[in-house]
Protein backbone atom coordinates (compact mmCIF):
# COMPACT_ATOMS: atom_id res chain seq x y z
CA UNK A 1 0.00 0.00 0.00
CA UNK A 2 2.65 2.52 0.59
CA UNK A 3 4.15 1.73 -2.81
CA UNK A 4 1.02 3.35 -4.38
CA UNK A 5 0.65 6.44 -2.32
CA UNK A 6 4.86 6.98 -3.09
CA UNK A 7 3.44 6.27 -7.04
CA UNK A 8 0.65 8.53 -6.88
CA UNK A 9 2.37 11.43 -5.44
CA UNK A 10 5.81 10.88 -8.03
CA UNK A 11 3.18 10.50 -10.82
CA UNK A 12 1.32 14.04 -9.19
CA UNK A 13 4.22 15.62 -9.54
CA UNK A 14 5.57 14.88 -13.41
CA UNK A 15 2.65 15.53 -14.75
CA UNK A 16 2.73 19.34 -14.83
CA UNK A 17 5.63 20.28 -17.42
CA UNK A 18 8.57 22.30 -16.11
CA UNK A 19 7.24 25.66 -17.40
CA UNK A 20 4.33 25.61 -15.30
CA UNK A 21 6.28 24.87 -12.11
CA UNK A 22 6.79 28.37 -9.59
CA UNK A 23 10.27 28.33 -8.65
CA UNK A 24 11.76 27.55 -13.09
CA UNK A 25 10.18 31.19 -13.20
CA UNK A 26 11.33 32.65 -10.01
CA UNK A 27 15.13 31.74 -10.46
CA UNK A 28 15.06 32.88 -14.08
CA UNK A 29 13.57 36.15 -12.78
CA UNK A 30 15.38 36.92 -10.73
CA UNK A 31 18.57 37.64 -12.74
CA UNK A 32 16.43 39.01 -15.56
CA UNK A 33 15.19 42.27 -13.52
CA UNK A 34 18.87 42.15 -12.47
CA UNK A 35 19.92 42.99 -16.17
CA UNK A 36 17.10 45.14 -17.17
CA UNK A 37 17.47 47.78 -13.74
CA UNK A 38 21.28 47.71 -15.40
CA UNK A 39 20.10 48.96 -18.38
CA UNK A 40 18.05 51.04 -17.48
CA UNK A 41 20.48 52.58 -15.37
CA UNK A 42 22.94 52.76 -18.28
CA UNK A 43 20.55 54.71 -20.58
CA UNK A 44 20.03 57.38 -17.63
CA UNK A 45 23.45 57.63 -16.97
CA UNK A 46 23.90 58.46 -20.54
CA UNK A 47 21.16 60.78 -21.42
CA UNK A 48 22.00 62.71 -18.23
CA UNK A 49 25.39 63.74 -18.59
CA UNK A 50 26.12 66.68 -16.63
CA UNK A 51 29.48 67.06 -16.87
CA UNK A 52 32.11 68.84 -14.90
CA UNK A 53 31.16 72.26 -12.84
CA UNK A 54 34.68 73.69 -14.45
CA UNK A 55 36.41 71.62 -16.99
CA UNK A 56 39.90 72.82 -16.16
CA UNK A 57 39.60 72.94 -12.75
CA UNK A 58 43.80 71.86 -12.60
CA UNK A 59 44.25 75.06 -14.44
CA UNK A 60 41.84 77.48 -12.16
CA UNK A 61 43.51 75.73 -9.20
CA UNK A 62 47.28 77.23 -10.41
CA UNK A 63 45.27 80.48 -11.11
CA UNK A 64 43.92 81.07 -7.97
CA UNK A 65 46.94 83.80 -6.56
CA UNK A 66 45.47 86.02 -10.04
CA UNK A 67 42.15 85.46 -9.32
CA UNK A 68 42.35 87.08 -5.12
CA UNK A 69 44.50 89.62 -7.00
CA UNK A 70 41.57 90.58 -8.78
CA UNK A 71 38.94 90.76 -6.25
CA UNK A 72 41.83 92.58 -4.15
CA UNK A 73 42.05 95.27 -6.57
CA UNK A 74 38.14 95.78 -6.74
CA UNK A 75 38.12 96.34 -3.03
CA UNK A 76 41.35 98.71 -3.30
CA UNK A 77 39.40 100.93 -5.96
CA UNK A 78 36.42 100.90 -3.52
CA UNK A 79 34.06 99.16 -6.02
CA UNK A 80 30.77 98.03 -5.51
CA UNK A 81 27.94 97.05 -7.59
CA UNK A 82 24.09 96.11 -7.78
CA UNK A 83 22.69 93.34 -9.98
CA UNK A 84 19.06 93.44 -10.47
CA UNK A 85 17.93 90.39 -12.75
CA UNK A 86 14.45 90.89 -14.50
CA UNK A 87 12.97 87.57 -15.72
CA UNK A 88 10.20 88.94 -17.36
CA UNK A 89 11.89 90.61 -19.98
CA UNK A 90 15.15 88.73 -19.92
CA UNK A 91 17.11 91.69 -19.06
CA UNK A 92 20.18 92.18 -16.25
CA UNK A 93 20.67 95.68 -14.79
CA UNK A 94 24.21 96.08 -13.14
CA UNK A 95 24.63 99.38 -10.77
CA UNK A 96 28.15 100.12 -10.14
CA UNK A 97 28.88 102.73 -7.17
CA UNK A 98 31.30 104.79 -9.18
CA UNK A 99 32.03 105.21 -12.46
CA UNK A 100 34.59 102.62 -13.99
CA UNK A 101 35.22 103.49 -17.45
CA UNK A 102 34.49 100.41 -19.44
CA UNK A 103 32.10 100.65 -22.16
CA UNK A 104 31.13 96.72 -22.41
CA UNK A 105 31.64 94.42 -18.87
CA UNK A 106 30.92 90.76 -18.57
CA UNK A 107 28.82 89.39 -16.12
CA UNK A 108 29.41 85.58 -15.72
CA UNK A 109 26.78 83.49 -14.24
CA UNK A 110 27.52 80.10 -12.71
CA UNK A 111 25.48 77.78 -11.69
CA UNK A 112 26.50 76.00 -8.31
CA UNK A 113 25.78 72.31 -9.67
CA UNK A 114 25.79 72.14 -13.56
CA UNK A 115 27.55 73.64 -16.20
CA UNK A 116 25.61 73.48 -19.02
CA UNK A 117 23.91 76.03 -17.34
CA UNK A 118 26.59 78.79 -17.28
CA UNK A 119 25.70 82.29 -18.68
CA UNK A 120 28.15 84.49 -20.01
CA UNK A 121 26.72 87.77 -20.70
CA UNK A 122 28.20 90.82 -22.40
CA UNK A 123 26.42 93.74 -20.73
CA UNK A 124 27.23 97.26 -22.39
CA UNK A 125 27.16 101.39 -20.81
CA UNK A 126 23.95 102.94 -21.10
CA UNK A 127 25.06 105.34 -18.18
CA UNK A 128 28.27 106.06 -16.46
CA UNK A 129 26.94 103.73 -13.89
CA UNK A 130 24.46 101.72 -15.21
CA UNK A 131 24.87 98.53 -17.72
CA UNK A 132 22.63 96.47 -19.10
CA UNK A 133 21.98 93.46 -20.59
CA UNK A 134 19.90 90.10 -22.08
CA UNK A 135 20.06 86.81 -20.24
CA UNK A 136 18.47 83.65 -20.69
CA UNK A 137 16.16 81.92 -18.23
CA UNK A 138 17.76 81.26 -14.61
CA UNK A 139 16.91 78.24 -12.67
CA UNK A 140 16.19 78.96 -9.24
CA UNK A 141 19.35 77.84 -6.69
CA UNK A 142 22.67 79.07 -6.15
CA UNK A 143 24.48 81.18 -8.97
CA UNK A 144 27.65 82.30 -8.35
CA UNK A 145 28.02 86.25 -10.28
CA UNK A 146 31.50 87.50 -11.66
CA UNK A 147 31.45 90.95 -12.86
CA UNK A 148 35.13 91.84 -14.40
CA UNK A 149 36.18 94.22 -17.21
CA UNK A 150 37.06 93.01 -21.11
CA UNK A 151 40.92 93.75 -19.96
CA UNK A 152 40.18 91.19 -16.63
CA UNK A 153 41.66 93.69 -14.25
CA UNK A 154 39.46 93.43 -11.50
CA UNK A 155 36.51 91.29 -10.59
CA UNK A 156 33.88 91.28 -8.22
CA UNK A 157 31.84 88.36 -7.26
CA UNK A 158 29.25 87.31 -5.22
CA UNK A 159 26.13 84.70 -4.50
CA UNK A 160 22.66 84.64 -5.66
CA UNK A 161 20.51 82.19 -3.71
CA UNK A 162 17.34 80.63 -4.46
CA UNK A 163 15.04 82.39 -6.90
CA UNK A 164 16.47 85.66 -5.68
CA UNK A 165 17.17 88.22 -8.66
CA UNK A 166 19.05 90.96 -6.73
CA UNK A 167 22.17 90.88 -5.51
CA UNK A 168 24.45 93.72 -4.01
CA UNK A 169 28.23 93.72 -3.99
CA UNK A 170 29.79 95.67 -1.16
CA UNK A 171 32.67 97.77 -1.76
CA UNK A 172 35.70 95.88 -0.74
CA UNK A 173 33.44 92.49 -0.48
CA UNK A 174 34.28 91.10 -3.60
Amino acid sequence: MSMNIHSNIQSDLDTQPWYRQFWPWALIALPTITVIGCMITIVLAIRSNDGLVRDDYYKDGLAINKTFARGEKAAAMGLGADVVINPDDKKVEVRFNQDIGEDTITLNLVYATKAGLDQSIPVKRVTPTIYRGKIELLHSGKWHVEIEPGDQKWRLTGVMQGSSHFLRIEPGKG
